[in-house]
């Protein structure tokens, strides 16, 4: 099916003189978690990961993804004719081989989607390509390949109370202002999460993300939001100062705006729409807003909090069950029975993600998926992950277990036991402020890398406040990026090992990082954890864990008990007080 679709639209590009498409699974916002009609790298390689870009040459084809996917990857590209790149050092990029492939030509003609391409993106290639001519067409050929492309989902936008926000629109919309003004007229917001962070408003435009399809043009007087479906909220914008209008409406504003300045982020911001600036001067500008969204207030945190408890509540009873029913259940029902814990709570609106419920070797597939795989029995002679996440109207929540099930050798104990080891060596952390997290992914490493073992990912991602479960702009990384870890901030620390046809372990809590002194030295900073639920203690070997560390699991522990217990049965207390029994 696949090798049918890249044969269509190859006769496409040789009747239109088009040399070669890309695509990525991007929608007009740059957004990560996108909906179904912006799927166009998944519809034409069959790769589903969160992550990638597919390249279609006339008579070749290549997709590059990280570390994360690439099991998932071989496996999804199977009998496509499509190659995979592994995008790591030794391996040719996606700029690398266009350079080959047309190194004697003197012009480039070039079909994707432009709504979905970020300008960065658009101007890197012709940065790459600069001794020819590159010409993108204004059609995409996909488009006539995808016959039965999905539609675009009906907005349903709600008002998330100013008892969950801490803080009203308008008063977020002064502080943006106050960022911008002295260098544009008006500030361009293409992306989602930073448009219901702003107006206090969510949706389900996106599965997963209570976000809505819009875009946010914030002048030094008025707002205007674009927002099909949203009607009903027209007063309340009006209360906040903002302007509602049709969705596409943005082209026509933006190309009659003139004799102006307007910041544009060129990371996320589309080329069709940097195209309709014509008459404006643009002002190349770092979107201010997720660094504010990223500090959350004290109502925010408290919130979160609320959130992380009704979580670990569930996550607790489904480890109740999962312990009753080895054998009997696969990766997909144990995933759905996780989200019947989570309606037991009147806040909880739906998963933040899909679960990585995953059982042995299926496991060591970052991000494996029950659901597009065969599934599996979990059984009872290895390592059972789930990697799940809710969102609540109180917060969004994202945490990782690794449960013992049955006996499992001396090395896999040992493997465990330097995952939590890692785990631990990054939470306990002191950091002097101004500290970035990309320097702070070495504490989490260090214990794995003593053993000389690795994981291909990052060591945690920013959370949004019943926004997105992954938010920008801090994350731990081996990949540089100079961002301040800022009191407020919530961010996951998640190390793991994976063996390619063994298993997976990763160990997953949520923090905050937050004031801890000050000396001669200047200002300190640490780690909150937010969420408590049991870390399981059958695989560990007590004699790698240092006192400090034990005593840090045992506090966790003591911790686990006195949150949950109030939110559980008898029969659900008793089993987590011997879940959380000191070691």
């Amino acid at each position: 099916m696949i090798s049918d679709r890249i044969k269509q639209l190859r006769l496409l590009m040789e009747q239109n003189s088009v040399d070669f498409c890309f695509y990525t699974d991007r929608d007009a916002h740059q957004s990560e978690y996108t909906p179904d009609f912006a799927k166009k790298r998944s519809y034409i390689s069959g790769f589903t990961g969160s992550n990638g870009t597919v390249l279609i040459l006339k008579d070749q084809a290549y997709l590059w993804t990280d570390g994360r996917y690439y099991i998932q990857a071989e496996k999804e590209l199977q009998n496509s004719g499509i190659t995979m790149m592994k995008m790591e050092s030794g391996v040719k990029s996606f700029y690398e081989i266009l350079k080959e492939e047309f190194k004697s030509s003197a012009s480039v003609r070039v079909s994707t989607d432009n709504s979905a391409m970020s300008v960065a993106t658009m101007e890197r290639l012709k940065s790459e390509l600069k001794n020819m001519d590159v010409e993108f067409i204004d059609e995409d050929l996909l488009d006539r390949v995808w016959n039965e492309r999905p539609v675009k989902n009906n907005s349903n936008p709600f008002i998330l109370n100013i008892e969950y926000t801490g803080e009203r629109a308008l008063d977020k919309i002064q502080r943006i202002r106050k960022v911008f003004d002295t260098k544009a007229d008006y500030l361009l917001v293409t992306t989602l999460d930073d448009i219901v962070w702003i107006t206090n408003t969510r949706g389900s435009d996106i599965k997963f993300s209570p976000v809505n399809l819009s875009w946010m043009l914030i002048g030094k007087d008025q707002t205007t939001i674009y927002m099909d479906g949203a009607e009903k909220l027209e007063n309340y914008f009006l209360s906040e100062n903002i302007q509602l209008k049709n969705y596409l409406d943005i082209y026509n504003d933006l190309s009659s705006l003139e004799n102006c300045k307007v910041a544009v982020d060129k990371n996320s911001t589309n080329s069709k729409l940097f195209f309709a600036l014509s008459k404006a001067e643009i002002v190349e500008f770092t979107n201010p807003v997720q660094k504010l969204k990223a500090c959350k207030n004290p109502t925010e945190i408290t919130n979160i909090k609320d959130a992380l408890k009704m979580e670990a509540a569930s996550l607790v009873r489904f480890q109740k069950w999962l312990y009753q029913n080895v054998g009997k259940v696969t990766e997909t029902e144990a995933a759905e029975k996780l989200k019947e814990f989570r309606a037991m709570f009147d806040k909880y609106i739906y998963d933040s993600f899909e679960a990585i419920s995953a059982y042995k070797s299926n496991a060591a597939m970052m991000h494996y998926s029950s659901y597009k795989n065969p599934d599996t029995i979990i059984g009872d002679d290895s390592f059972y992950l789930i990697d799940t996440g809710g969102n609540y109207l109180s917060g969004t929540t994202d945490l990782t277990r690794t449960f013992q099930l049955g006996e499992v050798s001396d090395i896999m104990k040992r493997h465990y036991t330097l995952v939590l080891k890692s785990h631990i060596n990054l939470a306990r952390s002191k950091y002097l402020k101004g500290t970035s997290a990309h320097a702070m992914d070495i504490l989490a490493r260090q214990p794995i890398w003593n053993e000389h073992l690795d994981y291909k990912c990052g060591t945690g991602h920013g959370v949004g406040m019943f926004i997105n479960v992954h938010e920008g702009p801090q994350n731990f990384s081996q990949h540089f990026s100079y961002v301040e870890l800022e009191e407020g901030m919530v961010t996951t620390i998640e190390p793991g090992i994976y063996l390619e046809g063994l298993y997976g372990i990763r160990i997953e809590n949520m923090y905050h990082s937050t004031y801890s002194g000050e000396s001669e030295f200047g200002k300190f900073m640490k780690f909150d954890v937010m969420n408590f639920n049991p870390i399981d203690t059958k695989p560990i070997v007590k004699e790698m864990l240092s006192t400090e560390e034990i005593e840090w699991l045992n506090n966790y522990h003591g911790k686990c008990y006195e949150v949950l217990s109030p939110l559980l049965n008898e029969d659900e207390k008793e089993f987590l007080r011997e879940v959380t029994k000191g070691i």
